[in-house]
């Protein structure tokens, strides 16, 4: 069943499990969130005339983890998108990809399992991490002052060679705005503290 085909409301009553009578605002923001995100990066992509082709670290690949309800709940909309068959197959490599860092924790390099022929299958709901890694980028503390990183492995080798000048990308914006958005969550639904969770073992909880 596809979004447009379905009845907002109702859907999320009926189906987010555990947000039950979710308000579709949480929805609407979280939605505007990402997309100013998504807009930011692809600006700064322009700029740099980076893109992830022919990438053989792929980010998948990275055991990233997760910390709110508000990723768990949009990514948790976006999997109820899927055709039974597909979410069981999904789930198994879920299993798969936890028993493998059970048994081998140093391990750090292991295809997500939303990841289908190099594409996400879920790449509209895909958690902020995912959208965000990638391209140099600051943080800023209370005092505002800056820390700056390095963008990832391809681009670094890619940009020391040919040089390149930073474009901002403040994180910190796009953090504070999640944590306002997680912790009216928290407050609207009586939530406690969200599991530190990657796509796998967020994917087997739905």
């Amino acid at each position: 069943m596809r979004l447009g085909k379905i009845s907002g409301r109702n859907y999320l009553i009926d189906h987010v499990v555990g947000y039950r009578g979710l308000d579709i605002t949480f929805i609407d923001r979280i939605g505007k969130l990402y997309a100013a995100i998504d807009s930011m990066y692809e600006a700064a992509a322009r700029h740099y005339h980076f893109d992830c082709n022919d990438c053989n670290a792929s980010c998948c690949q990275t055991r990233f983890y997760h910390y709110t309800h508000a990723e768990y709940m949009y990514l948790k909309l976006g999997f109820d998108t899927l055709e039974d068959s597909k979410k069981d197959y999904i789930k198994g490599l879920a299993a798969k990809y936890e028993d493998h860092y059970k048994h081998n924790p140093e391990d750090s390099r292991m295809m997500c399992p939303l990841n289908e022929d190099s594409l996400c299958i879920l790449y509209k709901w895909r958690p902020m991490i995912c959208r965000l890694h990638g391209l140099p980028f600051e943080t800023q503390d209370i005092n505002m002052v800056a820390t700056f990183y390095d963008g990832c492995e391809m681009f670094m080798q890619r940009k020391n060679k040919e040089g390149y000048v930073y474009m901002t990308i403040n994180r910190t914006i796009y953090y504070r705005e999640m944590a306002r958005l997680e912790k009216d969550l928290r407050q609207v639904y009586n939530l406690g503290t969200s599991n530190k969770d990657t796509v796998a073992g967020m994917i087997l909880r739905f």
